[in-house]
């Protein structure tokens, strides 16, 4: 069967109409006006644009902390990652239901902004470290 599909553009704000940006180096949000130049449409595709300051600091929250995981983890999981066609291997992550808690897979890879961990002891490492901020930032 033959379906009717639309693709999805997105729409583009209007010349001069107000943003808000990260700046790369000193990471403060600053409010710019829209321009329609080659070079911020490309960057306002990308998402490096946001409709508020509430927005862009949100955004820089979430990825400061999502960087800092990510590392960490690295470092404790010592090389590991999870062998998705390994259907005996644990694969530990953290969930949300009311609290964070440790839940673990053997095949399913959930999508998830947070890393996968080698062992329970590790994952509960993780929210005890980090779960205050994981609830407020990403939760």
């Amino acid at each position: 069967l033959e379906y009717d599909k639309k693709e999805f553009e997105v729409e583009l704000p209007n010349k001069y109409d107000t943003l808000y940006f990260i700046d790369d180096i000193s990471s403060e949000v600053y409010m710019t006006g829209f321009s329609t130049s080659k070079n911020e449409i490309a960057r306002y595709l990308r998402g490096y644009f946001f409709e508020t300051k509430e927005e862009a600091e949100q955004h820089l929250k979430e990825c400061k902390l999502l960087f800092t995981i990510k590392k960490w983890a690295k470092e404790k999981n010592d090389g590991w990652g999870p062998d998705w066609g390994n259907g005996f291997e644990d694969k530990y992550y953290i969930e949300n239901l009311d609290m964070l808690r440790v839940n673990s897979a053997t095949r399913i890879n959930k999508f998830s902004k947070l890393p996968y961990f080698k062992s329970e002891k590790i994952t509960q490492e993780c929210i005890d470290l980090f779960g205050d901020e994981i609830i407020e930032v990403l939760c």
